[in-house]
């Protein structure tokens, strides 16, 4: 199974949108949107990838979940996120995804990884869910 759908930043103004604060209005980097967010098995393992105008090196850390994520290692971006795939249905590592870019938002630092979190997990949610749905998995 694969799949990779090309991203609309405008359907995710919501996400997008200045924030204010102490009236300063702050924005998402071109940098940190996601083009492209593909999902594939392989290697014995569900991995979900976004792609940005840059290729930033990356670091990684697993999480308690078993989740593996990459992330951007000067911005913080998620680049990507993988899970083994042992006895789970494919349904319920998708569902570690989203938890896992939940997680990631609600801890994030700074305003570009939190917005950037929020962002993946919209996207995700719009484009994997409905597309599994559709899927025989």
């Amino acid at each position: 199974m694969e799949m990779r759908v090309v991203i609309d930043a405008d359907d995710y103004r919501k996400v997008l949108s200045g924030h204010q604060d102490h009236g300063v209005t702050t924005q998402l980097s071109s940098y940190d949107i996601p083009k492209v967010i593909g999902v594939q098995s392989k290697d014995g393992a569900l991995h979900l990838y976004f792609e940005y105008v840059d290729n930033e090196p990356e670091t990684s850390q697993t999480l308690h979940s078993g989740v593996r994520v990459k992330i951007g290692k000067h911005s913080g971006k998620v680049l990507g996120l993988e899970v083994d795939r042992d006895h789970d249905n494919i349904r319920e590592q998708l569902a570690k995804f989203i938890k896992a870019l939940a997680y990631l938002g609600h801890n994030a630092k700074r305003f570009n990884q939190r917005v950037n979190y929020e962002l993946a997990k919209a996207v995700f949610e719009k484009t994997v869910d409905p597309f599994l749905a559709k899927s025989p998995v």
